[in-house]
């Protein structure tokens, strides 16, 4: 189904049961013989919640619009000046998904369970990026405390710690982390699978890195075997979605889209072909697949000060320390709309891909990049 029907079936959804389906019967049939209908007077109520839209100047069939006899809610009126839920009005803008840089994000170690049949991997360096402090407002003992993890100079970080997951950055600003246990109790494994993820904007461009290691809890230190990084490009003015793709040894191989942006106050994500994961922390990581036969899309909304947190963070693109221009917006919106879409047919040679936001450029900032 396209935007424009996705949308269209909101639009209908106070008259019609569901899209595409039937009108309701008339509210005025005549009845057998031919005879006509007792005049019925209208209630109140009636008459202060509908609108009749019949208009005996615009034939039915001459456009899109409800057929005469339907009652839509007060507000709705034809041409769409004035709706009660107004219809985004989005310009689709393409972008080759080719174009986009690339990079091999391992895929995060497999949660244990039970603390068995842990591999030698967790031989890693000590995590120096990583800082561990006690809980101020814990009363444990040492051999069962609570502690906060956190990641030294990173704008937006997201943790995970066996069963442990937390975030800093954004509107909750350089506070926050993921809060664990150490010790040996609380019927959690000793060595706990670890990734943290961190991310750094700019102006052209998003530094993503990611971490996997291992947190043992009964010394209450963290050890990294592995690390990786990528650079995400901006895809619409006021950088409020990047991407990049990650691939496996080589992007022929397998890659799948990787999207970023603010932290989303409510998000849909579906692929075919492949799933589509989306976390939702300090930031929001989507992954759609690529394949020929296949793609996905994503919808998101992003709360206005989710976003202005996103700006205020975003750091200089040069060696100069400047920060981007400040933020400058003509009238308020409580929130923004932002949306991706790709697929690849079968005789495809790539994805076809668009990206849209509602409102267009909500901050005022120019192309991208």
């Amino acid at each position: 189904m396209t935007l424009d029907s996705r949308l269209s079936c909101a639009f209908l959804a106070a008259a019609m049961m569901g899209c595409g389906g039937a009108p309701p019967a008339a509210p005025h049939a005549a009845p057998p013989g031919g005879a006509k209908p007792a005049a019925r007077k209208a209630s109140p109520a009636a008459a202060t919640t509908s609108v009749e839209v019949a208009d005996p100047s615009h034939p039915p069939g001459a456009s899109n619009e409800p057929s005469p006899g339907l009652s839509l809610p007060v507000g709705i009126r034809r041409g769409s000046q004035q709706e009660s839920t107004p219809r985004p009005h989005v310009t689709p803008i393409p972008f080759r998904v080719a174009e986009l840089p690339w990079a091999t994000i391992p895929d995060p170690f497999p949660q244990n369970t039970t603390g068995a049949g842990v591999p030698n991997l967790a031989l890693g360096d000590t995590a120096t990026d990583l800082v561990i402090t006690t809980n101020a407002a814990d009363r444990g003992t040492p051999d069962d405390r609570s502690v906060i993890a956190s990641v030294k100079d990173a704008a937006f970080a997201q943790l995970k710690f066996g069963p442990y997951v937390g975030w800093s950055g954004g509107v909750y600003g350089t506070s926050g982390g993921a809060y664990l246990r150490c010790g040996n109790r609380g019927g959690v494994p000793l060595l706990l699978p670890s990734r943290w993820e961190t991310l750094k904007t700019r102006a052209s461009g998003a530094d993503y890195a990611v971490a996997d290691g291992w947190f043992e809890r009964t010394q209450c230190k963290a050890s990294v075997v592995r690390r990786a990084t990528a650079t995400a490009k901006p895809l619409v003015p006021g950088q409020t979605v990047y991407a990049f793709r990650a691939c496996g040894t080589t992007c022929a191989e397998k890659q799948a889209l990787v999207l970023i942006m603010p932290r989303a106050q409510s998000i849909v994500a579906t692929g075919v072909g492949g799933d589509a994961p989306k976390e939702v922390g300090a930031f929001t990581k989507v992954t759609l697949p690529l394949r020929r036969g296949g793609g996905g899309s994503v919808m998101a909304r992003i709360a206005m000060p989710d976003l202005l947190a996103w700006r205020a963070a975003m750091g200089p693109d040069d060696k100069s320390g400047k920060k981007p221009k400040s933020v400058s917006f003509g009238s308020f919106v409580a929130s923004v709309l932002v949306g991706v879409e790709v697929v690849q047919g079968v005789d495809d040679a790539e994805p076809v891909a668009i990206v849209y936001q509602d409102p267009a450029d909500p901050l005022g900032s120019g192309d991208p990049g």
